[in-house]
């Protein structure tokens, strides 16, 4: 055996011999001796040395098949993927999502203005909204409306229910009829446009509940709290609602003022008046005022503002002007104006008698008379006297527009259902029913508060009790 066949078998051995056992190793050491080729064919291939060798190879493949291993598992998901989607499409429609708004009508408001005239329009109570899915079923859709309202859906009638589509604004309402109706709603939704799929509910509100549900059955019970309808929000906002609560606001902050008047006043406090009202004196005119709520109500005012007392009303308000006074028979009053006196007219002169006034006609007329002439020269000389002067009657008032009646300004309002507001007003004017109005307010009129339409409403009022005063209704 040559050298470097031997050199060969030692290079590769060296290698070899990391990780032999001891045997593995006194084998090589003798191959190295003897020659490789003479050991060469009695060398045992042992597990270890098979790892060995195989190892490199091991390391390729493995690094190999991690790079093509990603490709192909994309490769085959994308399959998949597009394999779902075809099935899909195949088997079933999308879903199409439609927009629900509720629309419930409000209570009407129990207060009308005027009794001739038409009701205000309804107030609206919006819910929602909501959207449902093409591919719910009605029970589903009662659910969801049951959610927005909320109710349980037992409370809801299902009969009384009306749709119409959002746009066009004249599209027709339509009554729902359960679920045929509801099938028809959504084939027409489902035929239009993306941004029109917009439906209107109008519908009464759900059922009152007989008795109380237990939380369970309103499916709240991990919520905390009961799905009720809130009935409260059906109650009408109305000006009359809105003013009511501006009195009772007014009232409960001049409360203590209004105890005041009330004890220093009481019902009855002059009899021989009237026995059933609240009156004050002025002692420096002696006129006499009611003091009904209007009255009182500004009179509490200037007091809390500190500018008066229990025991002098506001002077500059009108509710205690002269012409607001009571008409009591023999009540103290201003003396009215003296009648002016024309000056007497100038007294003539006496006329000459005719005849002659010598001392011989006298002394015949003196003779004839057989006395003492007296009487002749009485007719001769007449006496002249001062006439008296003419008594100037005063000149009589004009005739009143209207009759006399006894309707007060609080019973004209009631009897044509005009409000707190608008009387306190009133009164503040100085107004008598009879009065004459203009149709369209004044500045006076306005700076009280009154608006074109709310002094239409009194002046019409007015022309109305006046005819029905000349007919004898009143008197």
């Amino acid at each position: 055996m040559s050298e470097p066949e031997y050199d060969e078998l030692e290079s590769e051995d060296t290698d070899m011999t990391a990780g032999l056992s001891l045997v593995d190793q006194m084998i090589v050491d003798t191959a190295r001796e003897v020659g490789a080729s003479t050991v060469r064919k009695w060398v045992v291939s042992t597990p270890a040395s098979r790892n060995l060798k195989l190892e490199p190879k091991r390391k390729r493949e493995a690094s190999s098949s991690r790079r093509h291993a990603p490709a192909k598992t994309k490769a085959s998901s994308s399959k998949k993927r597009k394999v779902v989607v075809v099935s899909d499409s195949d088997d079933e429609d999308p879903a199409i999502s439609i927009t629900v708004y509720v629309l419930i009508p409000k209570k009407a408001p129990s207060i009308v203005s005027k009794p001739r005239g038409k009701p205000p329009p309804s107030e609206i109570l919006q819910k929602g909204p909501f959207d449902i899915l093409s591919t719910d079923s009605y029970p589903q859709f009662l659910s969801k409306l049951a959610a927005a309202l909320p109710c349980l859906p037992k409370h809801i009638h299902e009969s009384k229910i009306e749709w119409k589509p959002k746009k066009p604004l004249n599209a027709p309402t339509l009554t729902l009829g359960k679920a045929a109706g509801y099938k028809a709603m959504l084939s027409e939704m489902v035929a239009k446009k993306a941004d029109t799929r917009t439906v209107l509910l109008s519908m009464p509100p759900p059922a009152e509940p007989m008795e109380e549900e237990t939380p369970w059955a309103t499916g709240s019970a991990e919520e905390g709290e009961k799905k009720v309808f809130d009935y409260s929000e059906l109650e009408s906002t109305t000006i009359s609602n809105s003013l009511q609560e501006q009195q009772m606001s007014f009232n409960k902050a001049t409360k203590d003022e209004r105890a005041l008047l009330e004890e220093k006043y009481p019902i009855g406090n002059y009899p021989n008046i009237d026995a059933d009202k609240r009156i004050y004196r002025d002692p420096k005119t002696g006129f006499y005022f009611e003091l009904n709520n209007s009255r009182v109500g500004v009179w509490c005012s200037a007091m809390a503002q500190k500018l008066t007392t229990w025991e002098t009303p506001p002077i500059n308000s009108r509710f205690f002007d002269a012409k607001q006074r009571m008409k009591v028979p023999g009540a103290d009053a201003p003396p009215p104006p003296a009648p002016v006196i024309a000056p007497p007219a100038a007294v003539p002169a006496p006329i000459a008698p005719a005849a002659s006034t010598s001392l011989t006609d006298i002394l015949l007329a003196t003779l004839l008379a057989g006395g003492g002439g007296g009487g002749a020269l009485a007719a001769f000389f007449p006496q002249s006297h001062l006439a008296a002067p003419p008594v100037v009657q005063p000149r009589s008032a004009p005739p009143s527009p209207v009759k006399p009646h006894t309707v007060t300004l609080e019973q004209f309002c009631e009897l044509y259902n005009i409000d707190a507001i608008d009387c306190a007003r009133l009164m503040e004017l100085g107004f008598r029913p009879g009065d004459t109005t203009e149709p369209k307010p004044d500045d006076e009129v306005k700076q009280v508060g009154f608006a074109l339409f709310s002094w239409r409403r009194i002046h019409e009022a007015n022309v109305r009790f006046k005819a029905e005063l000349a007919g004898g209704k009143f008197v």
